[in-house]
């Protein structure tokens, strides 16, 4: 199996799905959402959560060996009891931040920037870690390495290695600091704890669509086809220049084999 994680707002709702799927399972984060699920929703405690995780998997694994999985089976079991379910209903951009991604004249620069300080507030807000009532709550945004794939994702670039967003946080040094390497972490220096409030997003299902309605004067276009920003220079005009001569190819391979089919059947 193999470990892919995606970053969730809502990981309640997504952990009960998981938890009525039937269909094969392929993906570590998965289980963790379930076994996060059984302990925090359902309630199952003790050999209980272990028995129920281990017959869960093997209901939609035939060939899951709770022996070769011993490690695995423990550190979800103590993630479940160590880290909730984030559940993100709101999140609110303030005045500062907005004037500071507004600065941003690229907007694929800007939208990456936006999707780091959503994901860095939605981690904050969901207090991740239980029981930790007598530590102080840091002031300070961080998103981790990983979230650059998430980032990709949001923005709907076509490759989701995080390599592209990576060339993009270095373009904007003054408003981050990254660590050194071993602990894959970035803080984000542009984003507040407080601050005159400008926008709440409510709408995770489609952030996309919430970065359009905060930044609406400035117009974007978009390729259809791979989702690259664009210059418009016709009405009509819906790919990039590279993704136009992919369709007219699609097209033209399409036309080929029309004829092709229809010069067989009139044979017969």
């Amino acid at each position: 199996m193999r470990i892919n994680r995606t970053f969730l707002f809502d990981e309640v709702k997504e952990a009960k799905k998981e938890y009525e799927k039937t269909e094969p399972i392929t993906n570590f984060s998965a289980i963790e959402l379930v076994a996060k699920y059984m302990y925090q929703v359902l309630g199952y405690k003790g050999e209980k959560l272990r028995n129920e995780l281990i017959n869960y998997c093997k209901s939609r694994a035939n060939s899951f060996n709770e022996n070769l999985y011993y490690k695995e089976i423990n550190r979800w079991i103590e993630n479940a009891k160590k880290y909730n379910l984030r559940k993100i209903d709101s999140i609110t951009i303030t005045k500062n931040e907005y004037d500071t991604l507004a600065s941003i004249k690229d907007s694929k620069e800007r939208e990456c920037l936006f999707y780091a300080l959503v994901i860095a507030k939605a981690v904050k807000q969901s207090k991740l870690r239980r029981h930790s009532k007598n530590i102080t709550p840091s002031t300070n945004f961080y998103i981790k390495y990983r979230n650059l794939k998430d980032i990709a994702k949001f923005a709907g670039f076509r490759k989701v290695d995080g390599i592209e967003v990576a060339t993009i946080l270095h373009n904007h040094l003054d408003k981050i600091y990254v660590y050194p390497p071993e602990k894959e972490l970035i803080k984000l220096l542009y984003a507040e704890a407080d601050g005159e409030p400008h926008y709440t997003i409510t709408n995770f299902d489609n952030i996309k669509e919430e970065y359009r309605k905060i930044f609406s004067d400035f117009p974007e276009y978009f390729c259809k086809r791979c989702g690259k920003e664009i210059e418009k220079t016709g009405k009509n005009q819906k790919y990039c220049s590279a993704c136009t001569k992919e369709v007219r190819r699609e097209r033209q391979r399409q036309i080929m084999q029309k004829t092709r089919d229809d010069s067989a059947k009139s044979k017969l």
